[in-house]
C-alpha cells in the first residue's frame, strides 16, 4: 500500500512539472553575451543577425553579376555585428579565401 501511494504521488508531482531541474521551453530565449558588438541589431529567432536577401540581390545586379561571381562572396564592408548597414553601399565582392581570413579576425 505504501509503495502504491508513493508511486502515485511521484507520478502526480513529476507528470505536471517534469523532472527536477527541467526548464520549460519558454525559458530558453536567446540572450547574446555582453561584448563590443552593436546593441539593438535586429536578429532572427536563432540569434543570427537578420539580413534582407533582396538587398543582396540588388547589390549583385548593380555590380553586374546578378547570378553571382564565381569564386567570390558578397561581404559587408562594415560588419553588421559592428553596426554596419544591410545596404548595397556597404557590400563588396570578396574572394572566398579573403572571406575566410576576414571571418577569423571578426
Amino acid at each position: 500500500m505504501k509503495k502504491l501511494l508513493f508511486i502515485s504521488l511521484f507520478l502526480l508531482i513529476f507528470s505536471s512539472t517534469g523532472y527536477p531541474g527541467k526548464r520549460s521551453t519558454h525559458e530558453y530565449t536567446y540572450r547574446p553575451h555582453r561584448s563590443n558588438y552593436a546593441e539593438g541589431v535586429q536578429r532572427n529567432r536563432y540569434g543570427r543577425i537578420a539580413r534582407d536577401p533582396a538587398v543582396k540581390r540588388q547589390f549583385m545586379r548593380q555590380a553586374g553579376y546578378p547570378k553571382g561571381r564565381p569564386g567570390h562572396v558578397v561581404d559587408h564592408i562594415i560588419p553588421l555585428k559592428r553596426g554596419g548597414a544591410d545596404h548595397p553601399d556597404n557590400m563588396q565582392w570578396q574572394t572566398q579565401e579573403e572571406a575566410r581570413a576576414k571571418d577569423k579576425v571578426e
